[in-house]
């Protein structure tokens, strides 16, 4: 979310930061922007999510609005991690 309460998307790249006794410190995360094609692609699959949450309750809303997301790719062939690189390079 931006400063003014916005929302945005970006692709994110987080790895791990480890502490000289091997225990996990922080986290490096590197942005990258979007291309309009990947938010065209996108837009109408995260509005069909949010109207899923919408019309259910708290508790059900999410496991739904997931439950569409990977009937989505089921129905594309896909897998998340394919879906997001392809947007990436779209």
């Amino acid at each position: 979310m931006s400063a003014n309460g916005d929302f945005y998307w970006v692709f994110a790249n987080v790895t791990p930061d480890y502490g000289a006794n091997g225990q996990v410190k922080g986290y490096y995360s590197v942005r990258r922007k979007p291309s309009e094609n990947a938010i065209k692609a996108v837009t109408p699959l995260y509005q069909e999510m949010l109207a899923i949450e919408k019309r259910s309750n708290a508790k059900e809303g999410p496991d739904r609005s997931i439950a569409y997301l990977k009937q989505f790719l089921a129905d594309n062939n896909t897998t998340y991690q394919n879906l997001a690189l392809n947007l990436y390079r779209s």
